[in-house]
C-alpha cells in the first residue's frame, strides 16, 4: 500500500539510495524515462539514460511534487 504525500496528495513509496544510504521518496508508478531502479528490495540506484536495464524506472517524487520545495532541508 503507498503511502502518499504530505503536500500533494499523489501516492509515493519509500526507498533508500544504494550508495547513501538516504530516503527518498518515488512515485509510485514507473515511468519509461525515470532515472532509478530496484538493485535489492527497498534499495535504488540511479541509472544513465543510455543505460539498459530490464527493470521498472522510477522518479523521485521530489522531481514531480508541486510542492517539492516546502520539503528541502537546508544545508
Amino acid at each position: 500500500m503507498p503511502d502518499s504525500c504530505k503536500s500533494c496528495g499523489k501516492p509515493i513509496f519509500w526507498a533508500i539510495f544504494e550508495k547513501t544510504d538516504k530516503k527518498t521518496p518515488l512515485d509510485w508508478q514507473p515511468v519509461e524515462f525515470g532515472n532509478l531502479v530496484f538493485v535489492a528490495p527497498g534499495i535504488v540506484r540511479v541509472v544513465r539514460d543510455s543505460e539498459v536495464v530490464t527493470t521498472r524506472r522510477y522518479v523521485s517524487h521530489f522531481a514531480t511534487c508541486p510542492n517539492a520545495g516546502k520539503h528541502r532541508r537546508a544545508r
